[in-house]
């Protein structure tokens, strides 16, 4: 969803000199790498590495169209052996795969990025043009930059997992034009016209270290490096992306007017956008309530676990299963596993990848928010990276959710699918079978009509509604969970994979340990089976609590 916000553009931001360093440390034919730092009055800067760019290990740079690594000698960055033109000036740039010619330039449409120590490493793209008897480099930013401030008051961590810059009209990412005048001052020039649809969005993702931006704690910054805008009525509109919602929905969206003082965006300067998530303006729409007093948002898809690397990661898409290669589970296997014994988070040596058959191997307690639930004892890599954030539903909030909340199972067949008053559906989504779960509050794309799909439940997979991958990203973005029929495991045996889904719950009862299971049997009626096999491998989705505000029930 969009919101119409004031934004602060800042001053242009003056250009600082860059001084010669002492080479006597660096070894002879090594040249000096350094990079244009600017600075604002109040403190901003373009570059969030202090006030120049960070170089690190695995960089390389193109000098005189070859590429070298980058050296470092303490806090010094270099190359060596640099084979210098036998006249004239020579292009440099960084990274070194970022353009095509010497009067043009292409700025990437996607960074990958990363937080680390409470700062964003990204790669900004950087030119220079020096006569051939420098010793040092100074390189230039090719960009602008959005930077944009992240504050959380809703009383639960978000954790971003994209920032996004975009423009109906203009020009953010790309080749463009680069040139020198006589003092070597860098011009870049974006295209007027021709302008594609993948030219107009810039995306910083962050993977390996994410973004949490914790609930009253300060604002965190988030740069978006685009191509200098010039004058016009087109507004930019920026997105910040979570992970921690189904399929990375958008936490918050808005536009903000170009129509203020000074609207252009020269290079190297940088426009401020502060983003504020607040409990009444959160996604309520996306929540699913599990009790009278507890709404959750799901994880974008199911676990996994790769033993030879130790990594807990959720699957990239709702859809998405092992299936059959968990046969493969070992203590070693460099595959991923998505089919777990109970209570097998790790806490008291319970390993993911345990098939032994000896019930008493297994937790016999309940492991509702202790150590022995997955998402409480282990840090998901895509999913915050740090422990107890997520946790698996009880039995009692999964009957609260599928059985008793708002809602009918059979709607009207008056009503668009149903999808108004309902709570869950099955289906089919890109070929895999599984079970669509419809938020508190949601409403059905006009665009995909699913005719009566859920007004008739009790059906086989093979009549089962199917969804193309463009309709379900409709139905995602409204808010729609899926949980795929993943199958259930048996020692190092996958059964009914595509046929029957198996979730765990964090309850134990008298006469079992709890899931939920929903296959050709029970068509759509998700029942809850107890039994006396902890061992099964099955598959779990996890949950994170948010908070309910107070003009809401």
């Amino acid at each position: 969803m969009k919101y119409r916000f004031t934004i602060l553009i800042l001053a242009v931001m003056a250009l600082a000199g860059c001084k010669k360093d002492n080479l006597a440390s660096i070894p002879e034919g090594a040249i000096l790498l350094t990079a244009e730092s600017h600075q604002g009055a109040d403190g901003t800067k373009t570059s969030v590495q202090d006030l120049s760019i960070q170089w690190v290990q695995g960089d390389q740079v193109s000098l005189a169209g070859r590429p070298y690594d980058v050296v470092f000698n303490e806090q010094t960055a270099y190359v060596e052996n640099f084979a210098r033109p036998a006249s004239g000036d020579f292009f440099s740039y960084y990274p070194a795969d970022l353009t095509a010619s010497e009067t043009s330039v292409t700025a990437p449409s996607l960074y990958v990025s990363s937080y680390v120590g409470g700062r964003q490493i990204l790669k900004q793209p950087l030119v220079a043009k020096d006569p051939n008897d420098s010793e040092h480099i100074e390189f230039l930013y090719v960009t602008s930059s959005v930077q944009v401030l992240i504050k959380n008051t809703t009383g639960t961590d978000l954790i971003v997992d994209r920032v996004e810059v975009s423009s109906a009209t203009q020009q953010l990412c790309g080749p463009c034009g680069i040139s020198f005048d006589g003092n070597y001052n860098l011009t870049v020039t974006p295209k007027t016209s021709g302008i594609t649809d993948g030219e107009k969005k810039v995306t910083v993702v962050f993977e390996g270290a994410p973004l949490v931006v914790t609930s009253g704690g300060n604002p965190v910054e988030v740069q978006v490096p685009i191509l200098p805008v010039g004058e016009g009525t087109d507004d930019l509109t920026i997105s910040v992306y979570t992970h921690h919602l189904p399929g990375s929905l958008p936490c918050s969206g808005y536009t903000f007017s170009r129509a203020l003082p000074n609207p252009a965006i020269a290079r190297n300067q940088m426009m401020t956008a502060r983003v504020l998530f607040n409990t009444s303006s959160h996604p309520t729409g996306l929540w699913f309530s599990v009790s009278e007093t507890t709404k959750v948002i799901f994880s974008q898809a199911n676990l996994k676990y790769r033993a030879s690397t130790g990594e807990w990661r959720f699957h990239d898409h709702q859809y998405d299963t092992i299936g059959t290669p968990n046969r493969n589970i070992s203590s070693s296997y460099n595959g991923w596993i998505d089919l777990f014994g109970y209570g097998t988070s790790f806490h008291n040596s319970k390993a993911p990848y345990m098939t032994s058959a000896i019930s008493s191997d297994y937790p016999n307690v309940s492991i509702a928010r202790t150590e022995g639930d997955w998402g409480v004892h282990n840090p998901i890599s895509n999913g915050g990276n740090q422990a107890n954030l997520w946790r698996t539903l009880t039995s009692a909030e999964w009957y609260y959710l599928l059985h008793e909340r708002g809602g009918v199972n059979k709607p009207a067949a008056s009503t668009v699918c149903g999808v108004a008053n309902a709570r869950f559906a099955r289906a089919c989504v890109n070929g895999q079978n599984g079970l669509i779960i419809f938020p508190d509050q949601y409403t059905h794309p006009s665009q995909v009509d699913l005719q009566d799909c859920i007004n008739e439940i009790h059906i086989a997979w093979t009549n089962a509604v199917a969804i193309s991958l463009a309709e379900w990203s409709k139905m995602e973005s409204a808010g729609a969970v899926f949980l795929p029929a993943a199958g259930y495991r048996d020692g190092i045996s996958p059964y009914k994979v595509n046929n029957e889904g198996d979730y765990w719950s964090s309850s134990v009862a008298t006469d079992g340990h709890r899931r939920v299971m929903f296959n050709n049997s029970n068509e759509g009626d998700a029942s809850f089976v107890n039994g006396t096999h902890p061992h099964y491998g099955y598959a779990v989705r996890l949950v994170m609590d948010v908070p309910i505000p107070s003009n809401t029930k």
